[in-house]
């Protein structure tokens, strides 16, 4: 069976992006696929500070959601999670440089998985180093090596220039998944809709 590449634009604090890498998965036991992963700042640094009665919105809306949310991973994808008790708005850019850098050190899928895992069912705050350099020690990764490399400058133009061409792109949430560089879906969809995507790639001659 041909292999059809998807590109996969999330960020660590969206429960949907860690639905939705389940998700994949489940396509992923009965299609090929090439899966690449790009970085996308729900709340980048960069961004001007919400209104506070916006915010205040925000939080009342997240919090009364858990319940459905949860539910939602348990149902669709067979995944428990829950909604750790950090602060709102925890800054994912350095966990998605960590993504870059093990990558080049040959554990980029094993660390990406494992910071969802830490933040969304262990309750862990991915947004501190000293966490990052945990779990890269936990996916077989070097300490020491993986912090010094978060320092390089290649790993975070890497990072912003994922965000960028989103931006460009138009996409204005997440997760998204970008099949054979044609077709977009957003969201987590059900398993059932992101196999039909991979095989009308597969039907229009996509794959590699």
């Amino acid at each position: 069976m041909p292999s059809i590449s998807v590109a996969v634009f999330s960020d660590y604090v969206c429960p949907w992006c860690f639905m939705g890498m389940a998700g994949l998965d489940a396509v992923a036991r009965t299609h090929t696929v090439l899966v690449s992963r790009r970085a996308y700042e729900l709340r980048p640094r960069e961004a001007p500070p919400r209104d506070p009665a916006q915010e205040a919105a925000l939080r009342a809306k997240i919090l009364s959601s858990r319940k459905m949310v949860e539910e939602a991973a348990r149902d669709r994808f067979g995944l428990e999670m829950r909604h750790p008790e950090l602060d709102f708005g925890i800054d994912t850019r350095l966990a998605h440089v960590g993504a870059r850098v093990a990558e080049a050190l040959g554990a980029g899928e094993a660390y990406h998985r494992a910071v969802f895992a830490a933040y969304w069912q262990q309750g862990r705050n991915i947004g501190e180093r000293a966490v990052l350099r945990e779990i890269a020690s936990e996916v077989g990764l070097e300490a020491i090596a993986f912090d010094a490399a978060l320092d390089r400058p290649e790993h975070l133009e890497a990072v912003l220039s994922d965000e960028t061409w989103a931006q460009h792109q138009g996409l204005g949430g997440v997760p998204a998944f970008i099949f054979a560089n044609r077709y977009l879906v957003s969201g987590a969809q059900p398993v059932a809709v992101l196999r039909q995507v991979v095989e009308r790639c597969v039907a229009e001659g996509l794959g590699a």
